[in-house]
């Protein structure tokens, strides 16, 4: 039995070192597109590719392997043909190692945990509760996370990650134990959950939509907004009528969408009162359904109406934030913002008023992480924590800290 263990185990492995590894990246092969040549790479690794070869007037490019001359397809990376053999090969053979382990149905699963840890190293405002994961190319580390959430009902808390480059969705339980990780279609930006579990991920692909709507078991049962699917999204959030509120940075505008897909605003603000948008990143409701979105080149969060109508704006005078990127609220209407400009994580109450930095310095988070540029890109809270993610020059992490200790007035910029 042992014996027949390992052979399984081994003839894994081979076929994953031999099909299953992207010969750009070296990392497991993610929205895997076939040249005329045969050979397969990742969808974002070959349009890295292509993009750092390309003169302006080319249309042709060398096959990383073979180097066989390749024509680009009018629509670009984006019109190789997808390699499903590679796709459903991938669903297979990625699972537990280990027999009668838990597995969660119908995703793919890890091969080996990864490193779980605490660190005293850095002091910030608020009591680190727990650091999981790391930067790197194997399944169950970063390489862009941009994206968190954090499931909404049952007994079990799953923190969610976006991870940009390798289109994947990761599902974490609350000890940082990684759970399952899925493919996505497209390139995914930001996600948010809705009441039912359900998973709601802004993806930019002129192939797709603006959201595509996934279960926790990776299967995708809904797409919204096809007709705009050249713009590129980048947040995504719920409001209580169930409409899905999106920001796309190109252009940049607002769209309200019911769960069907159906259109029913579209806005950009106004450039009276300083409500025009420059460069919305993100986005979250409120419980009065305000629409609040992070302008990362206004350096100020935006607040809008159901229908667009400007409301006010927070941080902005005096600056306080810079470069604000994901942002969330938590039960008492209170913002959270990933100050990325400023290394921190800020808190806002309902009025717009700064009353707490939580988390600070995160440029400084490690003395032996000099000079990577560590920054919050995203937040998420739950009644007790706050997650944050991490993103610099070859750093990935997420961080989980207390969020029971009152509030107090901050008077730092």
């Amino acid at each position: 039995m042992a014996t027949q263990t390992t052979q399984d185990g081994n003839l894994r492995s081979q076929i994953v070192n031999d099909f299953l590894t992207c010969q750009i990246c070296l990392g497991c092969i993610k929205c895997p597109k076939a040249l005329p040549c045969l050979h397969s790479f990742c969808e974002n690794c070959l349009r890295d590719y292509v993009s750092s070869r390309q003169k302006e007037s080319d249309v042709h490019f060398p096959c990383p392997l073979c180097r066989r001359d390749i024509p680009l397809p009018p629509q670009g990376v984006a019109g190789f043909p997808n390699n499903h053999l590679l796709m459903s090969l991938s669903s297979t053979i990625i699972k537990d190692q280990t027999k009668g382990s838990a597995s969660w149905p119908g995703v793919l699963q890890l091969t080996r945990p990864p490193s779980q840890k605490k660190s005293a190293s850095h002091s910030n405002h608020r009591q680190l509760k727990l650091c999981f994961g790391q930067y790197g190319s194997y399944l169950q580390e970063f390489t862009t996370p941009i994206g968190v959430a954090v499931s909404r009902n049952g007994p079990d808390k799953y923190i969610i990650i976006s991870d940009k480059r390798d289109s994947r969705i990761m599902i974490f339980d609350q000890r940082g134990t990684i759970k399952a990780v899925f493919p996505c279609e497209g390139d995914i930006y930001n996600i948010a959950v809705t009441t039912s579990n359900k998973l709601l991920i802004a993806n930019a692909n002129a192939s797709c939509s603006l959201v595509c709507k996934y279960d926790l078991n990776g299967r995708c049962i809904a797409k919204l907004g096809s007709q705009f699917t050249h713009d590129t999204p980048n947040g995504v959030a719920v409001m209580s009528s169930g409409h899905v509120v999106v920001t796309t940075t190109e252009p940049a505008l607002v769209y309200v969408l019911t769960e069907s897909g159906r259109l029913t605003q579209q806005f950009k603000g106004s450039g009276l009162y300083g409500g025009l948008l420059k460069k919305p990143c993100n986005v979250a409701v409120n419980h009065r359904d305000e629409i609040i979105v992070s302008d990362c080149d206004s350096n100020c969060l935006k607040a809008f109406s159901q229908t667009g109508k400007f409301l006010y704006d927070v941080g902005l005078k005096p600056a306080q934030l810079k470069s604000p990127q994901g942002l969330c609220i938590d039960s008492n209407d209170n913002i959270i913002v990933a100050d990325a400009g400023n290394y921190r994580v800020v808190k806002f109450n309902a009025m717009g008023k700064l009353v707490d930095v939580l988390v600070k310095d995160t440029n400084q988070i490690d003395a032996r992480m000099a000079g990577r540029d560590i920054k919050p890109q995203d937040v998420a809270v739950t009644d007790d924590t706050i997650v944050v993610v991490l993103k610099g020059r070859e750093f990935a992490e997420v961080r989980v800290y207390d969020y029971t200790r009152p509030s107090v007035a901050c008077t730092c910029m």
